[in-house]
């Protein structure tokens, strides 16, 4: 069983739960609500579909930037990553460049940021 750093909140914050109850059973808790995801995708690239499918499906908060629609977003992953393919993705400032599903799933696990 996943909980969110949300749901992780409302535990500590209610008086039917402690930290002792999530740390005694083993609740993992999902962080990806607290790392900064951001992943730059191009209109059309059946990758960047692929990848943003793929982080929908297991639960992952991001932010897409698509560089197709704006420039501005182009720019910046270039300068961040030093190259112009997608998706890119930038975990907290960690640069994960031309990266598809497989991938991305390797990243989050070696992470912590899914199982």
């Amino acid at each position: 069983m996943w909980i969110t750093a949300q749901y992780f909140i409302f535990i500590l914050l209610n008086p039917l739960f402690s930290i002792v109850d999530v740390c005694e059973k083993n609740i993992p808790i999902c962080y990806t609500t607290l790392m900064n995801i951001i992943i730059y995708t191009k209109t059309g690239c059946p990758w960047c579909i692929g990848a943003l499918t793929y982080l929908r499906e297991v639960g992952v908060t991001f932010e897409e930037r698509n560089v197709s629609e704006n420039p501005a977003f182009l720019d910046e992953m270039i300068e961040k990553s030093e190259q112009s393919k997608a998706p890119t993705l930038d975990i907290d400032g960690e640069i994960f460049g031309d990266v598809g599903k497989d991938e991305i799933e390797v990243i989050l696990r070696e992470k912590g940021i899914i199982q």
